[in-house]
Protein backbone atom coordinates (compact mmCIF):
# COMPACT_ATOMS: atom_id res chain seq x y z
CA UNK A 1 0.00 0.00 0.00
CA UNK A 2 1.51 3.14 -0.77
CA UNK A 3 0.86 5.99 1.38
CA UNK A 4 0.25 10.04 0.26
CA UNK A 5 1.01 13.24 2.47
CA UNK A 6 -1.50 15.94 2.16
CA UNK A 7 -1.03 19.78 3.33
CA UNK A 8 -4.15 21.13 4.97
CA UNK A 9 -7.30 20.85 3.40
CA UNK A 10 -10.29 23.00 4.11
CA UNK A 11 -13.34 24.83 2.71
CA UNK A 12 -11.95 28.16 4.35
CA UNK A 13 -10.58 30.77 1.64
CA UNK A 14 -7.15 31.65 1.89
CA UNK A 15 -5.16 34.10 0.24
CA UNK A 16 -5.17 37.66 0.02
CA UNK A 17 -7.58 40.55 -1.51
CA UNK A 18 -5.40 43.35 -2.95
CA UNK A 19 -7.19 46.37 -3.39
CA UNK A 20 -5.53 49.73 -5.54
CA UNK A 21 -6.95 53.04 -5.74
CA UNK A 22 -6.85 55.94 -8.25
CA UNK A 23 -8.25 58.93 -6.67
CA UNK A 24 -9.63 62.16 -8.64
CA UNK A 25 -11.72 65.09 -7.54
CA UNK A 26 -14.64 63.65 -8.84
CA UNK A 27 -14.53 59.93 -9.17
CA UNK A 28 -12.56 57.15 -7.15
CA UNK A 29 -11.39 53.67 -8.81
CA UNK A 30 -11.04 50.80 -7.06
CA UNK A 31 -9.30 47.97 -7.96
CA UNK A 32 -9.20 44.39 -6.57
CA UNK A 33 -7.37 41.03 -7.59
CA UNK A 34 -5.96 37.97 -5.49
CA UNK A 35 -2.77 38.36 -6.73
CA UNK A 36 0.08 38.87 -9.67
CA UNK A 37 -1.31 37.11 -12.92
CA UNK A 38 -5.18 37.34 -11.87
CA UNK A 39 -8.20 39.60 -13.08
CA UNK A 40 -7.88 42.27 -12.00
CA UNK A 41 -11.80 43.94 -11.20
CA UNK A 42 -12.83 47.27 -10.61
CA UNK A 43 -15.33 49.84 -9.77
CA UNK A 44 -15.53 53.41 -10.04
CA UNK A 45 -17.09 54.97 -7.15
CA UNK A 46 -18.24 58.53 -6.40
CA UNK A 47 -15.01 60.61 -4.95
CA UNK A 48 -15.82 60.49 -0.79
CA UNK A 49 -18.23 57.70 -0.63
CA UNK A 50 -16.78 55.75 1.65
CA UNK A 51 -19.43 53.36 2.43
CA UNK A 52 -19.42 52.89 -0.94
CA UNK A 53 -15.90 51.65 -1.39
CA UNK A 54 -16.82 49.23 2.22
CA UNK A 55 -19.63 48.17 0.31
CA UNK A 56 -17.39 47.52 -3.04
CA UNK A 57 -14.87 45.58 -0.85
CA UNK A 58 -17.48 43.48 1.08
CA UNK A 59 -19.23 42.43 -2.42
CA UNK A 60 -15.38 41.32 -3.79
CA UNK A 61 -14.94 39.31 -0.60
CA UNK A 62 -18.34 37.53 -1.07
CA UNK A 63 -18.09 36.84 -4.78
CA UNK A 64 -14.83 34.95 -3.37
CA UNK A 65 -16.56 33.42 -0.79
CA UNK A 66 -14.81 34.94 1.97
CA UNK A 67 -17.30 35.22 4.70
CA UNK A 68 -15.32 37.32 7.31
CA UNK A 69 -12.61 39.77 8.28
CA UNK A 70 -9.46 37.96 9.41
CA UNK A 71 -7.41 38.90 12.32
Amino acid sequence: MQTMTRGNESGAATGYLLVAFVLSQRWWKVGFTTGMGHRVRTRRIAAGALESVAEAIAAQRRCLGWRRMRG
